[in-house]
């Protein structure tokens, strides 16, 4: 088995190092199809290599795919597509989508902060903003010590901004290498492109907010980075500063994707819960929340963030 993830792997880090596809049309759709003899939801078409592709997303499990568009079955036409729509209606993906996307709105920490539903255990989110510095090895090897102690893989939700992969291309394969190997179970979460901010700006004027009118285009560019690496994104977003107002949540909603807030900003002195969303951040940017983390990793039960949306079984 390890002789065969090695030369996946190998096959991966060519593609993701020397071959990333280039990526066309990128473009959000909210689209049922079948695939699989199951359906799914379309949320991105987009062309690579002249091949039309979707970022399908399953709708019972939130697992999410890059499928070309030649294998699934459309619908046939609009009636039979609002069918399939409302047929969906009643599964996790849908009511989570539109339970953290109504009113009331609020600035701060608005969206999913922690487990839909009542669990013993706990959701790790690695914010992973533009950063000058090395990400935080020491933590991320920890995390690998404890997946080879308890021999499985560790779940973990890795909020990445598009233009820290681009300016860590070495650190990201590396995470990427984990995942192959079996020592981390990501869950690849949209942090935007950019993530501006502005320290001499107010909350109103700041982070995504400072250009409502690109916001469509700060969410489509990350996920585009993602896919380039052969990597689906999740169906979920988290906001810069976890700062939003109305008028970004809505067009979050249209391009099918569910906020994560946090009750457990560790270097904001939140404690940790059963169901809590943990923030911290692994770019070496606060160290305040690693320090806190580390002492107390082991004893954590971290669960994949899908489990946060989906009735206990």
């Amino acid at each position: 088995m390890r002789k065969i993830l090695s030369f996946i792997f190998i096959i991966l880090f060519f593609n993701l190092s020397y071959a990333n596809e280039k990526i066309v049309d990128y473009k959000p759709v909210f689209l049922p199809v079948i695939s699989d003899k199951q359906t799914k939801i379309a949320i991105r078409s987009y062309l690579s290599n002249s091949k039309k592709y979707f970022v399908l997303v399953n709708p019972n499990s939130f697992q999410t795919a890059l499928i070309p568009q030649d294998q699934v079955e459309l619908p046939n036409n609009e009636t039979e597509k609002q069918n399939l729509l409302k047929k969906l209606s009643n599964t996790p993906y849908i009511k989570a989508l539109d339970k953290y996307t109504k009113p009331p709105y609020v600035q701060q920490n608005y969206g999913a902060t922690h487990s839909m539903y009542e669990v013993k255990g706990q959701f790790l989110t690695i914010d992973m903003c533009p950063s000058s510095k090395n990400f935080e090895e020491e933590f991320f090897n920890k995390l690998i010590e404890l997946s080879v102690k308890l021999n499985k893989p560790i779940p973990v939700a890795i909020c990445v901004s598009g233009l820290w992969i681009n300016k860590h291309p070495e650190e990201f394969l590396w995470l990427i290498k984990q995942q192959v190997k079996g020592h981390l179970q990501i869950t690849w979460v949209n942090h935007s492109f950019n993530h501006p901010y502005f320290k001499d700006k107010p909350l109103e004027k700041n982070f995504l907010l400072s250009n409502k009118e690109n916001f469509e285009n700060e969410v489509l560019e990350a996920g585009k980075v993602l896919v380039s690496h052969n990597i689906a994104p999740s169906p979920f977003f988290r906001f810069p500063g976890l700062i939003s107002d109305r008028t970004l949540i809505e067009k979050l909603k249209d391009l099918g994707f569910i906020p994560l807030g946090s009750n457990a900003w560790l270097a904001k002195g939140e404690k940790i819960q059963d169901g809590s969303f943990i923030l911290i951040h692994g770019n070496s940017n606060e160290k305040a929340g690693i320090n806190l983390i580390m002492p107390i990793l082991s004893k954590l039960k971290l669960l994949p963030l899908e489990r946060a949306f989906l009735l206990p079984n």
